[in-house]
């Protein structure tokens, strides 16, 4: 667990600034200007206490007073496994590729763990041994196991993709133009 959380905390996005250009700053301080200058000259015309004026919105500026309701979605934890086909070894497959995606949206990012696939970790009722042995021994749901023990997380889904599954989806989104000289 301390290691996702560490991942985490490293690959946080920044959150963007809402863009403002030097017309709304002048607008905006013009504007503070005018208000201030509206109870400085009521407060010396009058023996009365004067209230400021609230500032009127200046178009553009999205900043609110009010605190924004406290997000209640939950992330979402995302296995995703690249196995090979055990060719030529005669064996089952392995993963050889495995990834943690957690989706966050109430903090607006994704981050993404990859675990070496020689790890040596504890896989639950086997012992010590890479993690890529999971996959072999359990499939998916031992390999899922494995990491919810490991990094204390919940896994929501499991992706299992082979090589010729990778190429599918290449082919899906269009292909990949190679040019070579």
């Amino acid at each position: 667990m301390q290691a996702l959380k560490k991942a985490q905390e490293q690959y946080v996005l920044p959150v963007a600034e809402p863009e403002t250009n030097s017309e709304d700053l002048e607008a905006q301080s013009s504007s503070t200007l005018e208000t201030a200058t509206e109870v400085s000259s009521t407060t010396a015309n009058s023996s009365a206490t004067a209230t400021p004026k609230e500032p009127e919105p200046v178009p553009g500026n999205t900043t609110t007073s009010q605190p924004k309701p406290a997000c209640t979605t939950k992330s979402t934890n995302i296995l995703v496994l690249g196995i090979d086909t055990g060719e030529p070894y005669n064996r089952r497959p392995r993963s050889d590729t495995v990834m943690i995606y957690s989706l966050q949206p109430c903090k607006g990012r994704i981050v993404e763990v990859s675990v070496p696939g020689d790890s040596r970790v504890e896989i639950p009722g086997y012992g010590l041994m890479n993690i890529n042995r999971a996959f072999e021994i359990g499939g998916a749901a031992l390999s899922k196991q494995t990491i919810e023990k490991l990094f204390d997380i919940r896994i929501d889904r499991v992706v299992v993709v082979d090589f010729a599954g990778f190429a599918k989806l290449i082919n899906a989104i269009g292909g990949i133009t190679l040019n070579v000289e």
